[in-house]
C-alpha cells in the first residue's frame, strides 16, 4: 500500500485509521477519500463509522485515537467494540461529538475523557459500561446532550451535575444507579430528561426539607422551576419547589419520562395501575392541564421540544403492536398518527378492560 503521496501528518493519521480491527480492510490508501472521513489542513477532521452501513468491525477499542489530535467528531456505532474506552482520549483537545453507541465496552468512564471541555455531545449507550459516574463529569461543561442509557453504572449521579448548564438532554435510564437525587435547580436550559425506570435505576429522595406529600421523589428535580419560568410567590428563592398537581394516588406511581413542549409546558409519562398514563401540566404553576385518554398500554418513543407546540409518543397494547399519537398543545387535542395493523386483526372486535382494582404503586419515602 503506498503512501509517499501524503503529507507527514497524513501519513501517520491514515495509518492509525488502518489499523483499525475491520474484518474487511479499506483498499485505499488516502483515508481522506473515505466516505466516512472528512480531512481538513491536512489532519483527519471527522470520522463517523457505522457498522450496519460499513461493515463489522470487531475487537478491543483502538487505543491510538488519541494521537487524532485534530479530531472534531468521532463516531464508531453498530460495532463489536469491545475492552475499555483508551484514557488517550484527554489529547482530544478538540473533539466536540463523541458517539460509541450500540458496541460493547466494558470499564469505567475514564477521568481523562471528562477532561475534554469542548464536547458537546456524549452517547455511550447500548454498552456494558459499569462502576460509578465520576463527578468529573460537572467539568464539561458545554455537554448539550449526555446518554448513558442501558449499562451498567452503579452509585448515584454526581451533584456535580448542577454545573452543565447548557445540556439540553440527559438520559441515564436502564442502569443500576440509585441513591438520591441531585438537587439541579440550575441546570438552565435542560428539555428532556429520562432518570427513572421500571426495571433498574432505584432512585430515592432529594435532600431533607422537600415534602414527600407534594413532591414525589423521582420527580422533584423537575418540579424546581426551569429558565423562563416564573418563581411561584412567595417563594424564598429560585430554587424553590413549585410541586406538581398530583392525584393523592398517583402521586405513589413511578415517573417514566418527562419533557417540556410548548414553551412552558411539561409532559410526564407515569405507570398507574399496571398501565401507562399521559399527563400535561404547567411548569409555572404545576397545575395538570390534561390527561390523555390512552387504552391499557405501554408508552415508549416520547418526543417533543420546548419550542414545538405538539408532541408524538408510541404506545403499544393487547391490541395493537404500535400505534403513534400525536398531541396538539394549544387545542388539547390527540390524534393517531399512525398505526402497525396485523392482516386479518379487527381490534374493534375487541374490548380491553383493566382489571386492576387498586393502585399498586412503591415509592420510597423521603427521611
Amino acid at each position: 500500500m503506498e503512501f509517499s503521496a501524503f503529507t507527514t501528518e497524513e501519513l501517520k493519521e491514515c495509518k492509525i485509521l488502518m489499523d483499525l480491527p475491520f474484518e474487511t480492510k479499506p483498499t485505499e490508501p488516502n483515508c481522506c477519500k473515505w466516505g466516512n472521513v472528512w480531512c481538513k489542513d491536512d489532519r483527519i477532521h471527522t470520522f463517523s463509522y457505522n457498522g450496519n452501513r460499513d461493515g463489522p468491525m470487531t475487537g478491543p477499542f483502538p487505543w491510538r485515537f488519541g494521537e487524532l489530535t485534530g479530531l472534531f467528531s468521532l463516531s464508531i456505532v453498530n460495532t463489536k467494540l469491545n475492552g475499555s474506552i483508551t484514557r488517550g482520549f484527554k489529547e482530544l483537545t478538540q473533539l466536540e461529538t463523541l458517539n460509541l453507541s450500540n458496541n460493547t465496552l466494558t470499564g469505567e468512564i475514564p477521568v481523562e475523557l471528562t477532561t475534554l471541555t469542548k464536547l458537546r455531545y456524549l452517547n455511550l449507550d447500548f454498552n456494558q459500561l459499569s462502576g460509578n459516574l465520576p463527578a468529573e463529569l460537572g467539568n464539561m461543561t458545554e455537554l448539550k446532550e449526555l446518554n448513558l442509557y442501558k449499562n451498567q453504572f452503579t452509585g448515584t449521579l454526581p451533584s456535580t451535575l448542577t454545573n452543565l448548564k447548557k445540556l439540553t438532554h440527559m438520559d441515564v435510564s436502564r442502569n443500576n444507579l440509585s441513591g438520591p437525587l441531585p438537587l439541579l435547580p440550575r441546570v438552565n436550559s435542560i428539555c428532556t430528561l429520562s432518570l427513572a425506570d421500571r426495571e433498574s435505576n432505584k432512585f430515592e429522595c432529594l435532600s431533607k426539607g422537600d415534602d414527600p406529600h407534594t413532591s414525589p421523589c423521582a420527580l422533584d428535580f423537575l418540579n424546581r422551576p426551569l429558565p423562563e419560568c416564573p418563581v411561584p410567590e412567595g417563594s424564598a428563592s429560585s430554587t424553590a419547589v413549585s410541586p406538581v398537581a398530583w392525584d393523592a394516588e398517583d402521586a405513589e406511581c413511578p415517573l417514566t419520562s418527562a419533557a417540556v413542549v410548548d414553551g412552558d409546558k411539561l409532559v410526564l409519562v407515569y405507570m398507574r395501575d399496571v398501565k401507562d398514563t399521559v399527563c400535561l401540566h404547567s411548569l409555572a404553576t404545576g397545575e395538570r392541564l390534561d390527561t390523555i385518554a390512552l387504552p391499557p398500554a405501554s408508552i415508549s418513543g416520547l418526543s417533543a421540544k420546548k419550542k414545538q407546540s405538539d408532541f408524538f409518543f408510541s404506545y403499544t397494547s393487547f391490541l395493537s403492536p404500535g400505534t403513534i399519537v400525536r398531541y396538539d398543545v394549544p387545542t388539547r387535542t390527540a390524534s393517531e398518527f399512525k398505526r402497525v395493523s396485523v392482516a386479518g386483526f379487527n381490534p374493534d372486535e375487541f374490548v380491553v378492560r383493566n382489571a386492576v382494582r387498586a393502585v399498586s404503586c412503591l415509592r420510597r419515602a423521603c427521611t
